[in-house]
């Protein structure tokens, strides 16, 4: 069926959403600069791993927050194999040979593909989402020798640190997205389409700051993610909800915003999600 529309509104046209999409590349932009001092950083703390972990946990805890920062800075790791030197992400798996666990590059083409096979961390080069070299001003200073993180709990605590060095340089960029967001409260977008690429390109943006939307329901409070939901009654064809999910992956959805003003973008406020403890064992380990 076609989008139902609302009555026009020279507020809220197509130019009015490619404005705030603007905007919001633009604070992209910004963050890209303010991270790319922290690649070279990642690139040291990556060579110093050296894979001796006690426990297949142990290792998928460090490959959790490895992954996690290499999100948020948009880059991945380049496939190890021989001919191959795509992007990938780094898996853990199972075995059952007298090697418990084997670490294996995984990526995408049309379905998930995994190379190597390595009883230890592979070696680890930082590249860009499509595949690029980082320049020689963002590798990790040479001639250095930097005694290697010899367990888990070690790169853990690495990790964390670089991580908490981004937090730093990242609160202005906080800032200009909480002042977009206070922008943004009280507009709407012409369809439910539009509304739902704005919080689209957010939610990216947020999750490369592990931030979330405080849930202001009585009671409630937690972090959470915006959604924007198509309504089959009322004059509103949408609904703005926030959208929470338990430790076991349960989801949930709270409506959110005026009565007086349906439709409308609710007034919103950032928070930081419930920390992780990468030192526990999942609660699901979907690779094996």
């Amino acid at each position: 069926m076609p989008e139902r529309q609302r009555p026009s509104d020279p507020s809220d046209s197509l130019e009015s959403t490619k404005r705030f999409l603007k905007g919001l590349g633009a604070i992209e932009e910004h963050m890209d600069r303010v991270l790319e001092p922290m690649h070279g950083e990642v690139q040291a703390i990556f060579e110093r791993l050296d894979g001796n972990c006690d426990s297949i946990e142990a290792a998928r805890r460090v490959l959790r927050l490895m992954q996690h920062l290499l999100n948020r800075l948009r880059l991945r790791l380049e496939c190890q194999c021989q001919g191959c030197a795509r992007p990938s992400s780094l898996l853990c798996t199972r075995t059952k040979t007298t090697q418990p666990w084997r670490f294996y590059f995984s990526h995408a083409e049309g379905k998930k593909v995994l190379h190597g096979s390595w009883d230890t961390l592979p070696p680890l080069k930082l590249v860009d989402l499509a595949g690029q070299a980082l320049s020689n001003s963002q590798q990790s200073p040479s001639g250095q020798l930097v005694a290697p993180l010899e367990n888990s709990e070690h790169a853990l605590e690495a990790l964390v640190g670089i991580e908490e060095q981004m937090d730093r340089l990242l609160e202005p960029v906080r800032v200009e997205i909480q002042q977009a967001l206070d922008r943004l409260a009280g507009k709407r977008f012409s369809t439910l389409d539009a509304n739902r690429r704005v919080l689209r390109r957010m939610q990216h943006l947020l999750g490369r700051l592990w931030l979330e939307f405080a849930c202001h329901v009585p009671g409630c409070e937690r972090p959470g993610r915006l959604r924007c939901n198509p309504q089959r009654t009322g004059a509103q064809p949408w609904a703005f909800k926030i959208e929470h999910y338990s430790p076991r992956g349960k989801a949930c959805w709270h409506p959110i915003g005026s009565k007086d003003k349906p439709g409308r973008f609710p007034s919103l406020q950032l928070v930081r999600p419930a920390d992780e403890d990468y030192r526990r064992p999942r609660l699901s380990n979907r690779e094996d």
